[in-house]
């Protein structure tokens, strides 16, 4: 089953969670919110910067940033997901959209260009080819060295959810410990998540086993790089600042570890065109 079909399938749940607050989510935002302004200042841009919070959901951090007074947009390509955001925060634009098909919609609209794109909780739940096409639609729908926000889980928060799954179903160590280092060595994991109570949602997440280099390679593929400071050494005053592409794993410009639940936040830029 398409991950936006189970997604779907436990949207009710999903909202109650929100409604009452969701630890991690909430971490998310916080963390956002601070690459925002960072990215922001990078820029030097004094103008009211323009959101994109692309794979929105319900839309909950879409209207935080609104909250903030932040020019945001959201868009999901779930038209049950977007009709309940809309319900649940009426003063926001949202859009039934995926990243490849919003680009057209802009151009109807006479949308500017974006200064940042949100990808929160999005690529690790979608195939190689599907990454690229979104990174893609990004891409254009971005501002010349505009900014793309990833928050992607690590590879440790899908063995610590396997695990959690395997001590649920009282296997034991031996057998649990064969199961996890299986599924560890598949690209594509089917897995049961949890919800509050301790229950599971009815139905599994299909996750995308990568790496954070996988991820540096899909955005080095479609056009992103990273912002290189120059500063002098005695004044400490920047003097040149570029863009460049990427050529590893270190060449992130920011790399945020959200230790509660295994997460990390990537930055990074759109190259201009030559």
């Amino acid at each position: 089953m398409a991950n936006i079909e189970t997604y779907e399938k436990n949207l009710e749940t999903r909202l109650t969670e929100l409604r009452q607050g969701d630890r991690a989510y909430e971490m998310h935002q916080l963390a956002i919110q601070e690459a925002i302004v960072y990215a922001y200042d990078l820029h030097g841009y004094t103008h009211e910067q323009r959101i994109l919070d692309c794979g929105c959901g319900l839309g909950f951090t879409t209207a935080r940033l609104a909250e903030l007074g932040i020019d945001v947009t959201g868009i999901d390509p779930s038209k049950k997901t977007i009709s309940m955001a809309i319900q649940e925060h009426k003063d926001v634009p949202f859009y039934q959209a995926s990243a490849e098909s919003f680009p057209n919609i802009m151009a109807e609209l006479n949308l500017e260009p974006f200064d940042q794109v949100i990808l929160n909780m999005v690529l690790h739940s979608v195939d190689n080819q599907s990454v690229l096409g979104i990174l893609t639609g990004i891409r254009e729908c971005l501002r010349p060295e505009g900014t793309i926000l990833i928050i992607v889980p690590t590879q440790d928060w899908l063995v610590q959810k396997l695990i959690e799954y395997a001590q649920d179903q009282e296997m034991e160590r031996t057998t649990g410990v064969m199961w996890v280092g299986n599924k560890m060595e598949q690209h594509k994991v089917e897995i049961p998540v949890k919800i509050r109570g301790g229950e599971y949602y009815s139905n599994p997440l299909t996750i995308y086993n990568r790496t954070l280099d996988d991820y540096g390679d899909m955005l080095r593929a479609t056009g992103f790089g990273v912002r290189l400071n120059s500063y002098d050494t005695e004044t400490k005053k920047l003097y040149n600042s570029q863009i460049l592409p990427y050529w590893n794993l270190d060449d992130f410009m920011m790399n945020i570890k959200l230790v509660y639940r295994q997460r990390e936040l990537l930055m990074s830029f759109a190259l201009v065109e030559e």
